[in-house]
């Protein structure tokens, strides 16, 4: 016989107004994403190995991103893996749906191709013209 129990094992200090949340799976990472009432979307991790954490205790915020709507709806779906072992192929994409009708999707990268896009982004804010440019 299973005896399954429910324990508090880390929290967020911060007062939130949640709107919606969903995990966010990256092989071996599992990740809380959680949107507030000020339409952000907001990544905490539990991470007890960090100093940060006080041992585990609280989890961290690791980003955090203003879609401009209210996300009220999250859902988790497995995707395809190019990697032909099957053990570190477990990525899932986490979509949104807000309340204007957007529909988005977050999905875990890699440091190599974060790094790449936002060189990218740093070239394309650099020799694009803005318009509020004087």
């Amino acid at each position: 016989m299973s005896v399954k129990v429910l324990s508090l094992v880390s929290r967020d200090c911060r007062p939130l107004e949640v709107f919606a949340v969903a995990f966010m799976v990256d092989n071996t990472s599992l990740n809380f994403v959680v949107s507030d009432k000020q339409k952000n979307v907001l990544l905490y991790s539990y991470m007890p190995l960090e100093r940060e954490s006080r041992g585990g205790q609280l989890l961290i915020r690791r980003s955090g991103i203003n879609v401009a709507s209210h996300v009220n709806c999250m859902f988790r779906v497995q995707c395809r893996s190019t990697d032909t072992d099957p053990r570190r192929a477990k990525r899932h994409a986490t979509y949104f749906a807000t309340l204007d009708g957007s529909i988005g999707y977050l999905l875990p990268i890699s440091e190599k191709m974060y790094r790449r896009l936002s060189m990218l982004q740093n070239l394309l804010t650099t020799y694009i013209p803005h318009k509020a440019q004087i």
